[in-house]
């Protein structure tokens, strides 16, 4: 008769590899919407470069059909309409307006993705019109690059010690930080707090399975 603890790891270790499959498929397909290259203002005159080569401050010319390179607020904006779809989910183009301001609102909080009209965002694509933006990010600092990273990432992190009322940062906090921070680690390693819900519940079986039992 099989073990059962054995039949729950080899099933987590199965899921857990269809997982990274398929985290490394939407990976691709991240790393696939990027530009090869921009169209950009330089020494007062407009030519193309590879887009690896952007950096801020950049000022770059989007016309219809193209891919936006970098994380962009818009300076000019003719009838300009881009595809944001993979990062707000909407299936309508966004109207862009390069007139607008934001300001944090105190009740919600920092304006949402969608909602920031005078910004264009790498990888998303221009349906319609003409703009011309300065660029404010590029690669993993982008919008895109940010949701890249998380899937890279997944729950492995450092935990930062919280200040207490007065800004300081207390030696209590500090212990704190470091004992979850060891925690995640540990929980990472047996895989009880990584993965989807499903891997979770497997792993834990599978380290309770395998915990020696009282007689």
């Amino acid at each position: 008769m099989s073990n059962p603890p054995l039949l729950v790891i080899i099933l987590n270790v199965f899921v857990g590899f269809v997982q990274q499959h398929s985290a490394e498929k939407t990976m691709a397909s991240l790393r696939s919407l990027a530009s090869p290259t921009a169209r950009v203002v330089r020494d007062s005159e407009a030519k193309i470069i590879p887009s690896v080569q952007l950096v801020p401050g950049d000022i770059v010319i989007l016309q219809t059909g193209d891919i936006v390179p970098a994380d962009l607020r818009l300076i000019e904006a003719m009838n300009c309409e881009a595809d944001e779809a993979m990062l707000t989910g909407e299936a309508m183009p966004v109207l862009k307006n390069a007139e607008a301001v934001f300001s944090p609102d105190s009740e919600k909080g920092e304006i949402g993705v969608g909602d920031r009209i005078n910004l264009a965002y790498a990888s998303s694509c221009i349906t319609r019109g003409r703009a011309k933006g300065v660029v404010i990010a590029t690669g993993m600092f982008t919008e895109i690059g940010a949701i890249a990273q998380s899937l890279a990432d997944g729950n492995s992190r450092i935990r930062q010690p919280k200040m207490n009322k007065h800004g300081k940062v207390t030696a209590r906090a500090k212990a704190r930080a470091g004992a979850l921070t060891f925690t995640d680690f540990i929980g990472n390693f047996l895989g009880v707090n990584k993965g989807s819900p499903l891997q979770r519940k497997l792993s834990q079986l599978a380290v309770s399975s395998s915990w020696p039992q009282c007689s």
